[in-house]
């Protein structure tokens, strides 16, 4: 674990249907969550990048731990484990859709993985995104509102075909 000016950070590695994915973890002190339960923004990164170039360019991390959320950056798919990755967000024809990876269920499963690391306020569940994060933020609304309360785009196509 590396302790920042932005709270303790993890790369976090999640075997999820039969792939190695990851995510970055940033929590608020222990000090402020003792206790009580916090809220969590997903943060998803666009078409060809990460979740470590999506948390140097929004400094979501940031202010997220300020403000007392745990803040996950997460980290889409392709043929390498690190660059143009890709998520399954139903609005265009990448690795991750020709590919049919379940983004779903693995933004999901990072929910729920968080959640036994941290109290997690399950009302308080949401999620950002920017270009193709943004498109499947809005597949995460349609089919994980269960889970997700609410979304955030900024840029990102609404077209989805099933």
């Amino acid at each position: 674990m590396l302790f920042r000016s932005d709270g303790p950070r993890t790369a976090v590695r999640l075997d999820h249907d039969g792939r190695e994915r990851r995510y970055l973890l940033h929590l608020p002190p222990q000090s402020a969550v003792t206790g009580r339960s916090v809220p969590l923004l997903v943060v998803l990164h666009d078409d060809k990048d990460s979740g470590e170039v999506a948390r140097a360019e929004t400094g979501l991390g940031v202010a997220g731990v300020r403000a007392g959320y745990a803040v996950v950056f997460a980290d889409g798919t392709s043929t390498s484990t690190e660059r143009l990755l890709t998520w399954n967000s139903g609005a265009v024809t990448n690795y991750a859709s020709e590919h049919r990876i379940d983004d779903v269920g693995f933004l999901r499963a990072v929910v729920a993985d968080v959640a036994r690391r941290v109290a997690v306020d399950a009302d308080r569940v949401f999620a950002v995104g920017h270009g193709q994060g943004g498109a499947m933020c809005h597949r995460l609304a349609r089919e994980a509102s269960d889970v997700f309360r609410g979304i955030a785009v900024y840029g990102g196509a609404v077209r989805f075909e099933p």
